[in-house]
């Protein structure tokens, strides 16, 4: 049976944000473990001491060399040899005020900017490459997965037999005023609830059959790499924090919309 109109528009809930990071990406810095103790001077009023992990300088450069957590526990900045980025998940209460999340990733985005302009190469402040934001959404079923995987195939237009699907994807990336990339990633995801003393080491069994929500997944990833790709003298700045957040935040909410109006 086709579902109503009204019965399609009560198929999913209220779009939860999960999950923003935000990244700052430079050049090599073999020595990145020696600024740490300046940073930590500088994250004293919002975050612990840094855990620092034991990783040659000379391996695997995005591996992290320090992890600062917030001392309420919902964000953490993690330091490499090319990057600094602050992943932040938000507390139920936060996942549906957009006033609240946008201010702290603000606040948080800007912070990374001012650590990155501490890192002095021959005297002079090093020069970021670009920087970006990566946002999860989910917009759960209220039904069941089949609902969603239908629902999914229509938004994508593809003519599938539903019975024998499992995973559908679609992946967008779009360029925006000639200076940013615009990465749109729409599935279908499940959840479940594990009680982490219980796990097993290995082959943890996760059947499509017993997750406790699942729904509908927007990941967004907004940056300006693409003037850094094109731009041999392009560098990024503090200031671009603000756009690149705007921007980003606002594709998500358009996708939202049209997701929305497909109901």
């Amino acid at each position: 049976m086709v579902p109503t109109q009204n019965e399609k528009a009560q198929l999913f809930g209220e779009p939860r944000f999960v999950q923003n990071s935000f990244a700052v990406i430079f050049p090599l810095q073999l020595d990145i473990r020696r600024r740490v103790n300046d940073f930590e001077t500088k994250l004293s009023t919002k975050y612990g001491q840094p855990q620092i992990l034991n990783i040659p300088d000379e391996l695997e450069p995005e591996a992290p060399r320090a992890i600062f957590i917030s001392s309420h526990g919902h964000s953490q900045i993690i330091v490499n040899q090319v990057s600094v980025t602050v992943n932040i998940n938000y507390s139920p209460e936060w996942q549906t005020n957009d006033k609240l999340r946008s201010e702290y990733l603000i606040d948080r985005a800007t912070l990374l900017f001012d650590l990155v302009n501490m890192i002095k190469v021959k005297g002079k402040p090093l020069k970021p490459y670009y920087c970006g934001l990566t946002t999860l959404v989910h917009i759960p079923n209220t039904r069941n997965e089949l609902d969603t995987l239908k629902f999914l195939s229509g938004l994508f237009h593809m003519s599938v037999d539903i019975s024998a699907i499992h995973d559908l994807q679609q992946k967008i990336t779009k360029v925006s005023s000639n200076k940013y990339f615009s990465n749109m990633n729409i599935e279908n995801y499940r959840n479940w609830k594990i009680e982490v003393d219980k796990l097993p080491t290995v082959n943890i069994r996760l059947s499509r059959y017993t997750a406790n929500e699942q729904g509908i997944q927007i990941i967004g990833d907004y940056n300006d790499r693409f003037a850094f790709q094109e731009r041999k003298t392009y560098s990024t700045s503090k200031s671009e924090v603000f756009k690149v957040i705007d921007q980003g935040l606002s594709v998500i909410a358009q996708t939202i919309e049209q997701i929305k109006g497909s109901l």
